[in-house]
């Protein structure tokens, strides 16, 4: 079975986040893929160092920012999360005493 069941219009490939990390990866490492997909997959599996540095180092998220003014701030929720972790850590260490 090789029929395609749906393909997305070219401007809604140029507006995917595969597009825009493909204009990323190529403007970083110098590389043209061509908006041919299997081409990043290939690249990704021969240079694994470049692929993750690019997802993992932060290049890539750093610039993929999602503007959402009922996100709670990180300056509040990071220390809460912490402690309660800290709490939660401590209660079950003692419950194991």
């Amino acid at each position: 079975m090789n029929k395609k069941l749906w393909e997305a219009s070219h401007g809604q490939k140029k507006k995917s986040l595969l597009s825009s990390y493909e204009q990323f990866i190529s403007k970083k490492f110098k590389k043209r893929f061509n908006q041919k997909y299997d081409n990043i997959l290939k690249w990704s599996i021969e240079n694994p160092g470049n692929f993750w540095s690019s997802i993992w180092a932060g290049d890539y998220i750093s610039e993929f920012k999602i503007e959402n003014a009922d996100r709670p701030n990180k300056g509040i929720i990071y220390p809460i999360a912490i402690l309660l972790l800290i709490i939660f850590g401590y209660l079950n260490y003692s419950r194991k005493e």
